[in-house]
């Protein structure tokens, strides 16, 4: 599948999936995610995970598709049994690529989801997440299987900052830059 840099890959939501090893630095107290999806059409039914970590173990933190509001991602995590969730404000659209990310900051306990490079929603008195491994396109233990198409999926130990998710995406859709008409002449030295 083409997606929104290169090449992306497409889910069918029945068996697909990549799994990542499980790695100590993935259990975080700050973090952000990042992902590029796109909905097929009709949305699909349940929860559909784009990635998430530890998923089941009691410790997870992840972004789904929401089972909860049609056509709205979901940001989730839980430390210690200690469960929050965030389902996005904004709805989206479907067969159409769509920037997902979202931060968990336990220094400020600020947890926040954007869209398309622009803060969707932000909650403050969050708790912290925590540890296990993580997968792509869900677990297929948790019966959460993503279906549609991903691309530069991302997963960094730092909270990114709303400036550095807004540039993140006008660098990826090519809106970073601006280029003014031509000169013919060069200024004189």
């Amino acid at each position: 599948m083409s997606g929104q840099i290169g090449d992306g890959l497409t889910f069918d939501g029945a068996d697909d999936r990549l799994a990542v090893a499980s790695e100590a630095s993935f259990s975080a107290t700050a973090f952000t995610l990042e992902a590029w999806a796109n909905v097929p059409s009709p949305v699909p039914a349940g929860w559909g995970a784009l990635v998430n970590h530890a998923r089941q173990t009691g410790d997870e933190y992840g972004l789904w598709r929401s089972a909860d509001i049609a056509s709205h991602f979901h940001f989730r995590w839980t430390n210690a049994g200690t469960h929050q969730s965030i389902n996005f404000t904004n709805a989206f659209t479907t067969n159409q690529w769509h920037y997902v990310a979202a931060t968990l900051d336990s220094a400020t306990t600020t947890a926040t989801t954007y869209l398309d490079g622009a803060v969707d929603q932000r909650i403050t008195n969050a708790s912290t997440a925590a540890a296990g491994a993580t997968g792509l396109g869900g677990l297929s233990t948790s019966g959460e299987l993503w279906k549609g198409g991903l691309d530069e999926v991302r997963i960094s130990m730092v909270a990114r900052t709303s400036s550095w998710i807004s540039a993140k995406h006008a660098s990826m859709t090519g809106t970073l830059v601006t280029y003014g008409p031509a000169s013919s002449s060069c200024p004189p030295n």
